[in-house]
């Protein structure tokens, strides 16, 4: 079906636009002044999955997805995020995205040539996230250079492309609801076409699928009882790995039939029963995300007169999301049968003969100045029996060779009691997960286990803690220091528990399901605790903690706000080796309670702006919103400010063996300027600047922290270098002094048998966190 969308004239027999999505892509061919969605194999959205044939052919699309059940090592669904990435691994062979990408692309090219008497396009635009790199968008081109090499082709943002098929006039935010993510941006004309203004937002984490893992779990309700012993196989067996994606593919197809009906009703061949969903019980299970969404793209339009909202991407189609905006945006909320269609519609416009959007920029960001290179801190800040810190030093960019690669695709790694213990993700980060014990020297793992989906982890000498989400519940293991299986409890949330561990125990901290945003910028909740065994035993009842109140930064909820005067923090050691330091929060007011290797719960003491709690070296070590101080004792005897929180900026401490270091951050989001001190005799020195700081000290997720680690007395920092690139330094009593530097995102694991580890992933810019795998490696 043709759309009546106008292109220049003269453009050529044909022009074809494509977005390559997440979990589905899309292409569409301007002829004669028109364009339409391109049908391949008679369906307008095509899966993005991939797969290597056991004769080691590459294959994309509908009958890709379809193998997935039957060859799953062999399969990848979501391609695109290994941009900018390692190869991913099918049936064990490397695979790049390049390659990935052009066999999706090539399915669109395919199809155009045999409606136009096997000619090329004469032009192609191909869409891209409005947040890649560089980097990430020069291989893009090279996927339309591998398929088109003498065709022209242009790369635009995938919002400016959908307000383009829109006709949109005036200032545009873009809903772009896909099947992975949730993506919100506010265009602003420019010429003849849009840029992008501000801050984009929205979630990595929120999209179809999530909707589709809910319902499958709806299903799953309801089949315990239909076909209790066949649910069970499926959800405990590796084996019926294929029914359970055959399920999975049903909770969507039913999801998408209620955007047109208001009941649907599948058929699960083995399990011989039949499950049903209305498009009211759908609404039950999304209403709090799809508001979430909402939020999230009022904040990042807030303070921006907006005369349009469009809406886009394949899970935008459901009902709820529509009506749900136009509850807030009323007759400025625009949509079309089938949004996902959008992006492609544009981008066939603008490769039919309207000038292109110049897109090869990474996305904008707001004004900020250069970060300063390393110096020597000022004499004046030196304290008494500390010698004058000497220069930091700038270390040059390592040779190849000098980082030795040890295991492909880490999440995280971390070195405790000389043991090296990697969380990879084998087969992509939506896939299954591995926990293993390597050699740090050789690489090589004498111990592996597999999980499904990992979404946390903590590591102590004896053993390791994992949350995994599987079907759509959250599930908590133990694993003994040879990895030996331990516990395993179903935990009663949708959120994901915060995770600590020390000795033999592991502490899961629980936020409640009825969490829930009180404000634009603060969530309430409560919280409770488990204490379970790291070795085989029983794990501990779920103890309630008390009220916890989050205040962020933004709309992102991936910092929390370093001013706030109550609010909780995030669970951590205290450092004594025994307990649990956890801030609850309310109005006006946190209280700092102790959690004991026995679930016993001590309340210690009343506070107000404290973000960090430490014990060590016979001192309260505290982190708040006026900035680092020392206590005698947790009530705040023979308190000792030391450091001020810098405007705009954020504060936190850092323990090594008996040494104290403080870190001083002078911007927030995006993080600049990092100042790292030394505690001595009392007092704070400084010891060097460094231009970032890897991670972020108002993290709101664990695995978004600044990524420091202990090196006997010595703090490893992962710190950016202020043109694109890594280093990691080492801090001591005395001084800065940098190890190595590399392109990208690299930070410290740790030493082990002599060596330093790091994780390296050379794609990712320096930042505030990296959620792409990475490559294991050592410095030689």
């Amino acid at each position: 079906m043709r759309d009546a969308t106008t292109v220049a004239e003269g453009a050529g027999a044909w022009a074809l636009g494509v977005d390559l999505g997440t979990s589905f892509a899309a292409g569409a061919i301007a002829v004669d002044g028109a364009v339409e969605l391109l049908e391949v194999g008679g369906e307008p959205r095509v899966p993005t999955t991939v797969l290597l044939t056991e004769d080691a052919r590459l294959v994309a699309g509908s009958y890709a997805q379809r193998a997935v059940g039957r060859l799953p090592d062999r399969a990848e669904r979501n391609p695109r995020r290994y941009v900018g990435r390692a190869p991913m691994l099918l049936g064990g062979k490397p695979v790049s995205a390049v390659d990935a990408l052009a066999a999706l692309l090539g399915l669109f090219v395919q199809e155009g040539r045999r409606r136009h008497d096997d000619a090329d396009p004469s032009r192609l635009v191909l869409t891209h996230p409005v947040g890649w790199s560089a980097d990430r968008l020069a291989e893009l081109r090279e996927v339309a250079a591998r398929v088109l090499p003498r065709v022209e082709v242009e790369l635009v943002a995938e919002p400016v492309a959908a307000a383009v098929q829109h006709r949109a006039t005036g200032t545009v935010a873009v809903y772009d609801l896909g099947g992975v993510t949730f993506d919100a941006t506010v265009l602003a004309p420019d010429g003849g076409g849009f840029r992008v203004v501000g801050r984009p937002g929205g979630d990595p984490d929120l999209g179809g699928e999530v909707f589709d893992q809910l319902v499958f779990r709806h299903f799953g309700e309801q089949l315990k009882h239909a076909a209790p012993q066949w649910w069970e196989e499926l959800t405990t067996d590796p084996a019926r790995l294929a029914a359970e994606a055959d399920l999975l593919t049903e909770a969507r197809l039913a999801k998408e039939a209620l955007s047109t009906f208001e009941t649907a009703s599948q058929y699960v061949a083995g399990a011989d029963a039949d499950v049903h969903i209305t498009r009211a019980e759908l609404d039950d299970l999304i209403g709090d995300d799809v508001r979430r969404s909402a939020r999230l793209l009022a904040e990042t339009v807030a303070g921006t007169e907006v005369d349009v909202v469009l809406l886009t991407g394949g899970a935008a189609r459901t009902p709820l999301v529509e009506r749900v905006l136009r509850e807030r945006y009323g007759a400025r909320v625009r949509t079309s049968a089938d949004p996902k269609g959008a992006v492609a519609l544009g981008a066939a416009v603008l490769a039919g003969g309207r000038p292109a959007i110049p897109a090869d920029q990474p996305a904008p960001v707001p004004p900020a100045a250069p970060g300063p290179e390393p110096t020597a801190p000022p004499a004046a800040t030196t304290s008494p029996g500390l010698p004058p810190a000497p220069p930091t030093r700038i270390g040059h960019l390592p040779r190849r060779e000098e980082l030795v690669p040890l295991a492909e695709e880490v999440l995280d790694a971390r070195v405790v009691g000389g043991r090296l213990y990697v969380w990879s993700a084998p087969d992509g980060t939506a896939g299954r997960h591995r926990i293993a014990r390597i050699d740090p020297v050789t690489g090589q793992a004498d111990r592996k286990i597999r999980f499904g989906r990992l979404v946390g982890w903590a590591v102590a000498e004896g053993g390791i803690v994992v949350a995994e989400r599987r079907a759509g519940d959250l599930h908590c293991h133990t694993l003994g220091a040879d990895l030996s299986v331990g516990t395993s409890t179903k935990l009663p949330t949708p959120y994901r528990p915060f995770l600590v561990a020390a000795g033999g125990i592991a502490w899961v901290v629980l936020r409640s399901p009825d969490t829930r945003m009180t404000g634009p910028l603060e969530e309430s909740g409560t919280l409770a605790v488990q204490v379970v065994p790291l070795r085989p035993g029983t794990a501990g009842p779920v103890l309630p903690l008390g009220p916890a109140v989050y205040s962020y930064v933004d709309g992102t909820r991936r910092m929390l706000d370093p001013t706030a005067r109550a609010g909780s923090t995030l669970p951590a050691l205290l450092g004594d080796g025994r307990s649990l330091a956890v801030v609850l929060g309310r109005a006006g007011r946190q209280t700092l309670c102790l959690v004991g290797p026995a679930g016993e719960i001590t309340p210690v003491a009343d506070e107000t702006g404290v973000r960090q709690v430490l014990a060590s070296g016979g001192r309260w070590l505290v982190a708040g919103a006026a900035g680092l101080e020392h206590r005698a004792d947790p009530r705040g005897t023979g308190r000792r400010p030391v450091l001020p929180r810098p405007p705009g900026g954020d504060v936190r401490w850092a323990v090594a063996g008996r040494q104290a270091y403080g870190l001083a951050v002078d911007r927030l989001a995006p993080g600049r300027a990092l100042a790292v001190h030394a505690l001595h005799d009392g007092g704070l020195r400084e010891l060097g600047r460094l231009p970032a700081l890897l991670g972020s000290p108002a993290a709101a997720r664990p695995d978004e922290a600044p990524r420091v680690r202990a090196d006997g007395e010595s703090l490893l920092v992962g710190a950016g270098d202020g043109t694109g690139g890594s280093q990691l330094v080492s801090a001591g009593p005395t001084g800065l002094r940098v190890l190595t530097a590399a392109r990208g995102w690299l930070e410290p694991v740790g030493r082990a048998s002599g060596v330093l580890l790091a994780r390296h992933v050379p794609a990712a810019p320096p930042g505030d966190s990296c959620s792409d795998p990475g490559r294991l490696v050592r410095l030689s």
